[in-house]
């Protein structure tokens, strides 16, 4: 929380294998860092391990639910800008979808992963558990998440990333953004997954101030 707040909530959503904990560990060139800067700058920012490697399953879009109501509560904020890093791009895109969210104004995505399917090869256990009994059904409903361009996206990903493929995760968000009318800003970043490259405070400042204004 800001000494001093401007209103204005942060959701982080995580990426697979981190914990809100690394959100706070000092010293760290990318996240951490992004953090610190948005409470300088006013923001509250939430996180919550949201059952840990869901990829966005149900139950980890009604933990980020949950915790934006008990944030709203205790800080009185009411704006809500949401970033998704890698594997929290999933859970982070279905929060902008119509009647998830209150008053949602802008989604960031760090490399996101925004096709579940195209992780089957590095994480397929793992999203096999997070379907649970119909792991089909999270593959079909994610392959790719769906946006609609309510929410104006700025995204950061690398043609470099080995990991989570800036063709089939960011750039897909972006272009459904575009197509169902609203803005999406691609930023192509350097090196391989986790580069500091794609932690920009002053990008995703900026971006959303503009969001606050519209």
């Amino acid at each position: 929380m800001p000494e001093r707040s401007n209103g204005r909530l942060v959701v982080y959503a995580h990426g697979a294998g981190q914990t809100v904990d690394q959100l706070l560990a000092v010293g760290d060139r990318g996240r951490s860092d992004l953090v610190a800067g948005l409470v300088e700058a006013g923001y509250t920012v939430a996180a919550s391990d949201a059952h840990g490697d869901a990829w966005g399953n149900d139950i980890s879009v009604a933990d980020y639910q949950a915790l934006v109501a008990l944030a709203r509560e205790e800080t009185a904020t009411s704006t809500v800008f949401l970033i998704g890093e890698s594997m929290g791009g999933l859970p982070a895109a279905r929060l902008t979808a119509p009647g998830v969210l209150d008053d949602v104004r802008a989604l960031a995505g760090v490399y996101p992963v925004c096709d579940v399917s195209s992780m089957l090869t590095a994480f397929g256990p793992s999203i096999q558990a997070a379907g649970g009994s119909a792991p089909q059904a999270l593959l079909d409903e994610l392959s790719p998440v769906d946006l609609d361009g309510s929410v104006p996206l700025i995204a950061w990903a690398s043609d470099q990333d080995t990991l989570v493929a800036k063709v089939r995760n960011a750039a897909v968000c972006a272009q459904q953004v575009r197509e169902g009318g609203g803005t999406a800003v691609l930023v192509d970043t350097i090196g391989e997954h986790g580069d500091a490259s794609n932690f920009r405070l002053d990008q995703i400042q900026a971006f959303f101030d503009a969001a606050t204004e519209d």
